[in-house]
């Protein structure tokens, strides 16, 4: 089956019968209009039956029976946890209407549940955030069709992209300073050389939705609907290796329509699987699954790594507003789920270097004496 062809009524099934239980509609139109600023719209697929496009709407959320609730497999219990964390953890979010909402800065290992701050200028309505080696941030924001980029402890933006950029999902940026956009709904990956506002365009994908880089500076990009043949889920992860121009199927087995990628300091490729409401982990050189991490997933989105290596996930559930869990590093048991102002969230990203102070707590006004 294969869901890109389907329309209507028989898409709708397809979606919710491959997404254990879930249900949508069709997005509205794209509000994609070029102007002399932002150019002219990158060829794209029309996916509006894609998990991750009908997620994006609005329109798309599992039922909580579809949802994991058990520890699968694979686990290196050998290995020793770690618990501690550090930096700051950003968790982007989905706004009714896809109006503006503050993206909520948390302690970045996890474990304090109250927001220690919030981005709230030039920026909400964001899904793929990312910080760099220097700790600038990257916000896609989906609302105004603009990328942002602020730097390590600034709510102010240092640049913005707009050229070729249409409610995008995704942005990151390479250690030599290259900046990738990725346009919500297929085509190709825009690529912005340093001082540069006018991209170049990484083609052969059919809906990529993330993209993560190893310390060798090669590429691994997920790409949600990639046709893998009869009776085979969609989906796939493709590597570009540093100096080359051709990315290569790694032939991941075990994807099912794919969102979010990260990586731990061994190499391990960790996936979000918006399809099947799992993690899945594979070691260097692999095809299947060391591990599938199904306990508190629910709609995974963005994944990201901290400061300790635990791993972190955006769970865009509805029971009833999401979550962010953290998994141990090496075991990845359930260490700490986040709640509090949560509001679907999208994206996570974790600058480990940067602490930003509590909002100091006022002084109590002195009391008169009798």
């Amino acid at each position: 089956m294969r869901l890109r062809f389907l329309t209507g009524a028989a898409a709708l099934t397809a979606v919710a019968a491959l997404a254990s239980g879930c249900a949508g509609g069709p997005m509205s139109t794209p509000r994609w209009q070029s102007s002399s600023a932002r150019g002219p719209a990158a060829a794209y697929q029309p996916l509006d039956q894609a998990p991750f496009s009908l997620l994006l709407a609005g329109k798309w959320h599992p039922s909580a029976s579809s949802c994991g609730s058990s520890w699968r497999s694979g686990a290196k219990a050998s290995e020793p946890d770690v618990t501690h964390g550090g930096g700051t953890l950003f968790v982007s979010q989905y706004g009714s209407g896809r109006t503006k909402v503050p993206i909520r800065e948390y302690v970045g290992s996890g474990n304090v549940q109250a927001p220690i701050g919030s981005f709230v200028n030039d920026a909400g309505s964001a899904d793929g955030i990312t910080v760099d080696g220097n700790g600038n941030f990257y916000v896609p924001d989906y609302l105004t069709s603009y990328v942002y980029v602020f730097p390590q402890g600034q709510d102010t933006p240092s640049a913005s992209y707009i050229y070729q950029i249409y409610e995008p999902i995704f942005a990151a940026a390479d250690s030599k300073g290259n900046v990738y956009v990725i346009n919500d709904r297929g085509g190709p990956i825009l690529i912005f050389a340093p001082g540069s506002t006018t991209p170049t365009q990484m083609t052969g994908f059919v809906y990529p939705t993330s993209l993560t880089f190893d310390d060798k500076s090669n590429m691994y990009i997920v790409d949600h609907e990639w046709d893998n043949g009869p009776s085979q889920p969609l989906g796939a992860v493709f590597k570009l290796k540093h100096g080359t121009t051709t990315p290569v199927n790694l032939g991941l087995s075990g994807l099912d329509f794919p969102v979010g990628i990260t990586l731990n300091p061994d190499k391990d490729i960790f996936v979000s699987n918006l399809g099947n409401n799992t993690i899945t982990e594979y070691a260097p050189g692999t095809t299947t699954p060391e591990a599938t991490i199904s306990t508190g997933i629910c709609a995974p989105v963005y994944i990201t790594m901290n400061a300790a290596h635990n791993l972190v996930v955006a769970n865009n559930d509805a029971q009833p507003k999401g979550s962010v869990t953290i998994y141990h590093a090496h075991t990845w048991d359930l260490m700490n789920t986040l709640t509090d102002d949560m509001s679907d969230p999208r994206g996570v990203a974790v600058n480990p270097n940067w602490q930003p102070s509590p909002t100091p707590t006022p002084s109590p006004k002195p009391t008169k004496t009798p």
